[in-house]
């Protein structure tokens, strides 16, 4: 198994022992992230953040454009509990930034051909 099959099994452990908790909970309360439709259009970079979640993250995939992060986080105040994460514990993500890739804020590894340093 070559260094790259590695990574990309070992980041999908990581993936779903970090989310197993939150899936659990899903059943007994609101999700961890905002059920909201919320923007992820963008124009720059800059347009691009992190959706709050109820569980601390160390990333997500769930970008959306900076215009909607407080309408987000007022929905989160509204619907997390203090249980909803239970266990769960943020840890660390490879090196990563929140880019605005053809007109739509994503999430973008060092190692794809988008990234680039903000």
């Amino acid at each position: 198994m070559s260094a790259h099959e590695i990574r990309i099994v070992a980041l999908v452990v990581f993936v779903w022992l970090a989310c197993a908790a939150c899936e659990r909970k899903r059943d007994a309360g609101p999700t961890s992230t905002v059920p909201l439709a919320l923007d992820t259009s963008c124009s720059v970079d800059e347009d691009c953040v992190p959706a709050p979640s109820c569980c601390p993250m160390p990333c997500t995939g769930h970008v959306i454009n900076r215009k909607d992060a407080a309408r987000a986080s007022d929905e989160l105040e509204r619907t997390c509990t203090p249980e909803q994460c239970g266990g769960v514990r943020a840890g660390a993500c490879r090196t990563h930034a929140y880019l605005c890739v053809q007109r739509t804020c994503k999430l973008v590894y060092s190692d794809e051909p988008d990234y680039h340093a903000r």
